[in-house]
Order: structure tokens, then C-alpha cells, then sequence
């Protein structure tokens, strides 16, 4: 009972909330939201919560012909071959390479001024009080509909 349209297959997920990505697919896809996992293992956590990002709602995961996964949205029209929410956990690792870069460098400052009143600024993230990331994590699965054996392997 898949459901085809024109030659593509619609793909839908399924989430299991008992999921855990092995290491070596945590590392993977850190590799592919632009994290060295052996030179910034302080970003790893970043990578284990986007391997685990479920779709927005208005995405469907489809599947070409030649069996390629790529992401459509059914509201506005747009495919793209990469998770939806891959560009926003490499714009996550980016801001926090600036807060841990930011944080090294007012160490620095502080280690060689012992008579410094300030301590270390805080990122504007920090400073709001908020957390972009999502709260709780899901795994997903992708399966075309009636079928059992698709999934989402960064």
C-alpha cells in the first residue's frame, strides 16, 4: 500500500522514543553537520541530538526510482536531498564553536590578568536564557507506507 506519486514513493517516519544511534553513526553524521569528532568531542552532543531530529511536520521523506532518499515539502513545494533539520544543527555547531572559542579566549584573558573584575562575557544565547535545541529527541525510521524495512542512515 505505498503510496506513489508519478514515479517517486512518499516515505513516511516512524519514531521509536527507545532509539540510540550506534557511535560510529553519531560520528558520521557529525562529520556531515561539519564536526571533527576527535578534535571537538564538546560538540558531540550536537550530533547526537540532530541524528535523532524527527521531521517538521510539513516534510515527507520520498524516494527516487534509483531507491536515493531526498525530503519534500508538501506546503511550499521545496525537495531537498539533505534532513530538513541538518541546516539548522550546523548552524547550531557553528554558534557553539563561537561560544567555546569565545569562552577559551576569556580564560586566556583571565589567566593573564589575575586583577580583572570581569569575568568571561556570555554568549547572547546564554545571556536570553534559551535553548534552540530540541527538548526531547526521537529516532526515526523511514518506511514506505506498507512497507517495513527503510531507514534514515545519515
Amino acid at each position: 500500500m505505498s503510496q506513489v506519486v508519478g514515479d517517486q514513493t512518499v516515505l513516511e517516519e516512524v519514531y521509536d522514543s527507545s532509539y540510540e544511534p550506534n557511535e560510529e553513526d553519531v560520528r558520521q553524521y557529525a562529520d556531515m553537520i561539519g564536526i571533527d569528532p576527535d578534535r571537538e568531542p564538546e560538540l558531540m552532543h550536537i550530533a547526537r541530538e540532530g541524528i535523532k531530529a524527527p521531521l517538521p511536520k510539513e516534510w515527507k521523506p520520498c524516494q527516487t526510482p534509483k531507491g536515493e532518499i531526498y525530503y519534500f515539502n508538501f506546503n511550499s513545494g521545496e525537495s531537498i536531498w539533505e534532513h530538513p533539520c541538518d541546516r539548522y544543527y550546523q548552524t547550531l555547531v557553528a554558534e557553539e564553536r563561537k561560544k567555546v572559542a569565545h569562552s577559551s579566549s576569556a580564560k586566556k584573558t583571565k589567566k593573564s590578568n589575575p586583577m580583572s573584575k570581569s569575568g568571561p562575557l556570555q554568549s547572547p544565547m546564554s545571556a536570553l536564557g534559551t535553548d534552540h535545541r530540541p527538548k526531547t529527541a526521537v529516532s526515526s525510521t523511514l518506511k514506505p507506507i506498507g512497507a517495513s524495512d527503510w531507514s534514515r542512515t545519515p
